[in-house]
């Protein structure tokens, strides 16, 4: 596999400037390692035929300014990974006696919280670099829209990142949009499917394709629910810095060096229950569309006795 950079003094210049906050003296053959994996990253993410394309315009400088964009969002989503992967073991230096720190003559040791916060903002700034390489792919790459991330968004009732946002807002977030396929896919399987039965299921599904005449009540319910509980699935096993600020108030506070995981593992437990009560509120929603549209329709019958006269002291059922 080939890298978008060359782990030279030209290389060096390439990380200063995609970086922005490294010394001057940082050289990126240090990266070496973790730039493949990070670039292995991003293959997986948008495809071997995306990357391809990337690095043959790299390779020919062909710089015009669609191939120019896309090649500095693509160094600039593997830079970050990689540096994000680096700093921590580049915090401390690793000898023969073990792990020590070394501070020159005019170098200080960071405060605990401003290496919790600087992590923590490494991870966030690869995040949204990510989000923003998918953005421009989804406007401008032929060969992404071949990938199957891109197709498999678009075989379920959540489809694209606005629908999302309709009951959720993650900032029409492509990169956890597709990070949450899984728990989309899990929702309607597990959750939506034995309740629309495989008929109404598949009906639907044709109709979206078609653009068909669909339930609106019933639809919106259905991606609700999935929302829902795409959330409090990704909260169990994502990151929670891919998530929007609110989902979890405390984070920049308790996630800290000192291991305070079990307070994070805790918190996202709790805000996952509450998004997965929601989805039982959509669920409930959408049993009960259901259940209205298959009750009987009341039709008033003709008397059993239509020539009962009141006045009459006797009941007589014969013609007249």
């Amino acid at each position: 596999m080939k890298l978008l950079f060359t782990l030279d003094e030209a290389g060096d210049d390439q990380l200063a400037e995609l970086l922005g906050f490294s010394d001057a003296s940082f050289k990126i053959v240090s990266l070496k390692g973790d730039l493949y994996n990070a670039t292995d990253e991003i293959i997986e993410l948008v495809g071997e035929d995306t990357y391809t394309s990337v690095l043959a315009n790299y390779e020919a400088g062909n710089a015009g300014d669609d191939n120019a964009e896309l090649l500095y969002r693509t160094q600039l989503a593997i830079a970050l990974n990689a540096y994000r992967n680096f700093a921590p073991d580049n915090d401390v230096s690793h000898t023969s006696s073990g792990r020590i720190m070394r501070l020159g003559e005019f170098e200080k040791i960071p405060f605990e919280w401003q290496i919790d916060r600087s992590n923590k903002s490494l991870e966030r700034k690869y995040y949204k670099a990510v989000d923003a390489l998918l953005t421009f792919l989804d406007k401008n790459s032929d060969e992404w829209k071949e990938t199957d991330a891109y197709k498999n968004s678009f075989g379920l009732f959540v489809r694209t990142s606005k629908d999302f946002d309709d009951y959720f807002d993650i900032g029409r977030s492509r990169l956890l949009l597709i990070k949450l396929l899984p728990g989309l896919r899990l929702a309607e399987h597990k959750d939506i499917k034995p309740r629309l039965g495989n008929e109404l299921y598949k009906d639907i599904k044709d109709k979206l394709i078609t653009s068909g005449d669909v339930d609106t009540e019933l639809l919106e319910k259905i991606k609700e629910a999935c929302v829902y509980k795409a959330i409090a699935w990704g909260l169990r096993r994502l990151s929670v810095q891919m998530f929007p600020e609110g989902v979890l108030q405390f984070r920049s506070e308790r996630m800290t060096t000192q291991g305070k995981t079990p307070a994070l593992n805790s918190e996202a437990d709790a805000a996952a229950q509450r998004f997965d009560e929601d989805a039982a509120g959509a669920l409930n929603d959408i049993e009960a569309i259901l259940a209205a549209k298959n009750q009987p329709q009341y039709v008033e019958l003709p008397p059993l006795t239509p020539y009962f006269n009141q006045d009459d002291n006797f009941l007589t059922t014969s013609l007249p």
